[in-house]
């Protein structure tokens, strides 16, 4: 049997997962930046920005990722708990719109 955590191993282990959204938070927004100077070369260049054959690659290529990992539906439900506000948020911007 396991024996229970006190608080400086809670404190160890809360640093961690802080310094783990840390580096993921710091991934979204390199990703965030290549995609932009990709989409901004495209229209330098005259190339369509949206590519559906490259964007069904891209989704096919993460389906294939997020299928080894061993907590899809945790990771599934953090990501739509992420997403959840933006939604709301963008639904709110129409119906302002709207009126």
């Amino acid at each position: 049997m396991e024996s229970i955590m006190d608080e400086k191993e809670f404190e160890i282990l809360w640093g961690k997962i802080r310094k783990i959204d840390r580096n993921m938070a710091d991934l979204f927004d390199e990703r965030v930046e290549l995609t932009r100077r990709t989409a901004i070369s495209k229209i330098e260049a005259n190339i369509p920005v949206y590519d559906a054959k490259g964007e069904e690659k891209n989704v096919e290529e993460l389906s294939a990722l997020l299928q080894k990992m061993s907590n899809l539906f945790r990771f599934i439900r953090w990501y739509h708990l992420l997403t959840e506000p933006g939604k709301m948020a963008r639904k709110e911007f129409r119906q302002g719109e709207k009126e």
